[in-house]
């Protein structure tokens, strides 16, 4: 059984290297020549079709390019014309005010500049935990930041308070609070982040009881930490 080329073109060659032959002979080969003839005028056809393909494929490889190149050219434009419209846009926005600027953008069938978005708040502070000081102030530690001027107010409510009054502010993430009155049952402190004109949430609240004895299951003059109830065991 024969075996035939794979591709169109080395089909085509096969029965284009044979055709001489056989058109000479072709009762020698047990052919008519009808039949012959009516395969060279398909090899024929085949050729041409084939041709016919190949540069068609050419030259929608050479549209392609072209389509790409024009393309890219008019991007590499048209993208720096709109970034001077916008540019345009903002400058009339800075001396002439936003009506001004919506204009331009409306003239160009442009949407405006999205405006940046706006700087988060800080986050609030963690951990807050209160010791003893032997001073007999109470020590404020906590965890957040201190970067880009970052700094903290503390607040405080004594029980004898209604409100909560902003007692410092600290760049740091320490406090010591001298200020207490005498004769107190508890205090509570809370802290605020700040940074530039933003404002943290409120942080947990940390409430520190005072007069707490061992007897009566206080910390002996410990603390414990992290925000909630803590016992330090101050005379009231």
């Amino acid at each position: 059984m024969a075996t035939f080329p794979t591709t169109k073109d080395g089909r085509i060659e096969y029965f284009e290297q044979r055709l001489p032959q056989w058109l000479a002979d072709p009762a020698a080969i047990g052919l008519t020549i009808d039949q012959v003839n009516a395969l060279a005028v398909l090899v024929v056809d085949s050729r041409n079709a084939y041709t016919a393909a190949q540069q068609g494929k050419q030259e929608t490889k050479n549209l392609v390019f072209a389509q790409d190149t024009a393309i890219g050219s008019m991007m590499d434009l048209g993208s720096a014309l709109v970034a001077t419209i916008r540019a345009f846009a903002d400058a009339t926005g800075a001396t002439d005010g936003e009506v001004a600027a919506a204009e331009v953008f409306s003239a160009a069938n442009l949407s405006p500049n999205n405006p940046p978005s706006p700087t988060p708040p800080p986050a609030p502070a963690t951990d807050l935990t209160a010791s003893l000081l032997n001073s007999g102030g109470i020590g404020l530690t906590w965890k957040g930041t201190t970067a880009n001027g970052t700094v903290y107010s503390i607040w405080r409510r004594t029980s004898d308070e209604n409100s909560f009054t902003q007692i410092a502010t600290s760049g740091e993430r320490t406090y010591e609070d001298q200020t207490l009155p005498t004769g107190l049952a508890e205090v509570v402190y809370f802290l605020k982040t700040h940074r530039d004109d933003l404002v943290s949430d409120d942080s947990e609240p940390i409430t520190v009881r005072l007069g707490v004895t061992a007897a009566a299951g206080g910390a002996g003059g410990g603390a414990e930490s992290g925000s909630g109830s803590t016992g330090l065991g101050l005379a009231a």
